[in-house]
């Protein structure tokens, strides 16, 4: 896999990560063509992922998320959440802000000291074999997304159009 900024012997390091929506999509293909050379981007998407920890798909249990963490990244994109409104993960609500404040301070640890962006997944429209609810998505993963963002004043919340 070839990634902008390999010709630059000090590019800024940027790492997308996510579930499906982060290693299937274009977004991080086209932000690394509109990044240029000063930067080099990796994706660490893994499809499927979660945020919640005691899912079998949990995105911090994956080989994708070491290497991000070895990456050493100066940038941190994070796209998670919408595997997160399954409706087996429903019980474990409660834990998905502190899940996701892990996530976050594994990354705050790296010697880079990135600076990290939290994207607010697309909206989920239903699809009876996914088992991902649109209401449960709405009405709580996103708020849950915000709270992070909230509970962290020095992340960034942002919005990706697909």
């Amino acid at each position: 896999m070839a990634y902008i900024g390999q010709n630059n012997p000090n590019p800024i390091r940027v790492a997308c990560i996510g579930d499906s929506l982060t290693q299937l999509t274009e977004y991080p293909y086209d932000l690394m063509n509109k990044l240029g050379d000063n930067y080099a981007l990796r994706n660490f998407g893994v499809s499927s992922t979660t945020i919640t920890l005691v899912s079998t798909t949990s995105y911090m249990n994956t080989t994708a998320f070491q290497n991000a963490l070895r990456f050493n990244p100066g940038i941190v994109i994070i796209m998670l959440g919408t595997n997160d409104a399954h409706y087996t993960l429903f019980q474990y609500n409660s834990a998905f802000v502190g899940d996701y404040i892990t996530l976050i301070q594994a990354f705050q640890k790296l010697p880079s000291n990135p600076r990290i962006w939290l994207v607010l997944p697309p909206p989920v429209f239903s699809n009876p074999t996914w088992y991902i609810s649109p209401e449960y998505f709405e009405q709580t993963i996103l708020p849950g997304i915000k709270q992070v963002a909230n509970k962290t004043n020095f992340l960034s919340l942002m919005y990706i159009r697909f």
